[in-house]
């Protein structure tokens, strides 16, 4: 799949506003490989195309949205309820952190082999940024 990630937060001075808008790290899609990009999506310096080897479920899971259940009307909290760490890649690949320092997109769509494992281990929850153990341990047996 290729994911676009945003890099850089989108903010608000309104607290509430700015809790819903995304942040560094959230998955704003997630298309099939080879997905006919625009011109502004693959030159856009707020976020980055990666092609990684996930399912449609691991996206979806990684793109759900925060939303307050308790009232009768739901209202979405936050537009994404977990994010990656795109950090703790670059850590660890300096190709990765390259790309993703690089604002001019000289290369628009990063596909140097990023494992599902290592996308799934920088999984973050928003709140409390601890790493997903549940859904590490269910794709670490995929």
């Amino acid at each position: 799949m290729e994911l676009v990630i945003r890099v850089v937060d989108k903010v608000s001075t309104d607290r509430d506003k700015n809790a819903a808008l995304t942040k560094r790290g959230d998955v704003i899609s997630a298309m099939a490989d080879g997905w006919p990009w625009t011109d502004t999506e693959k030159s856009n310096p707020v976020w980055r195309i990666l092609r990684v080897n996930l399912t449609v479920t691991d996206a979806d899971f990684i793109m759900d949205p925060e939303i307050e259940t308790e009232l009768v009307n739901k209202t979405v909290v936050r537009q994404r309820k977990r994010k990656i760490d795109l950090d703790a890649i670059a850590a660890t690949d300096a190709r990765f952190k390259t790309w993703l320092d690089d604002d001019t997109r000289a290369v628009p769509v990063f596909d140097f082999g990023i494992k599902r494992q290592i996308v799934a281990d920088a999984v973050l929850t928003r709140e409390d940024a601890d790493v997903e153990l549940g859904y590490r341990t269910a794709m670490a047996v995929l």
